[in-house]
């Protein structure tokens, strides 16, 4: 499978949304446009996967906040670029679109001038913690939040999508 990343544009929307836009996993669908609209007014980077001439994966990053995306509070006043909304077309998966959309991202925002960048990642999605890992993200010194609040020892914590691992990596 040949890979081609590249800055997402208005015609990626409406494949984006025949992949992703009726799986309760993922963004709703008015998101793609609201991270397209926020890309171009300079709060994110959009960025799109083909392979074989098809939309097959996407991945956003925020650098501030921005009015479809809220940050991690601790992204935010760190000035950490928040990794938002990678997803991979299930026929797509485990053939490097993952790891070719996030390597492109992060050379975006090395070029834009970032030395790090952070991820929420769900405390239930395993095979998304081992791929950061693998990437080489780390957990950050909060761990576990629950509604975009650092959990503390001895909370009782519901594990939905609320809760998330933060992780971080530094951009060489």
């Amino acid at each position: 499978m040949n890979i081609f990343v590249r800055p997402a544009v208005k015609a990626d929307l409406a494949p984006l949304h025949q992949l992703f836009g009726s799986a309760p996993d993922y963004d709703p669908p008015e998101k793609f446009a609201g991270h397209l609209a926020d890309s171009d007014a300079g709060f994110a980077t959009f960025l799109v996967a083909e392979a074989d001439g098809s939309v097959v994966g996407m991945v956003t990053a925020y650098t501030q906040k921005a009015p479809m995306a809220d940050m991690l509070p601790a992204f935010e006043t760190q000035k950490i670029p928040e990794m938002k909304a990678l997803q991979v077309a299930p026929v797509a998966r485990q053939q490097g679109v993952a790891k070719a959309l996030v390597t492109a991202l992060e050379q975006e925002l090395q070029k834009q001038g970032h030395n790090q960048i952070g991820i929420t990642v769900r405390a239930t999605n395993g095979a998304a913690q081992r791929l950061y890992a693998k990437l080489g993200y780390l957990p950050d010194t909060h761990g576990l939040y629950y509604q975009g609040k650092p959990a503390s020892q001895g909370d009782l914590l519901v594990l939905d999508r609320a809760a998330q691992w933060c992780m971080v990596k530094a951009l060489a």
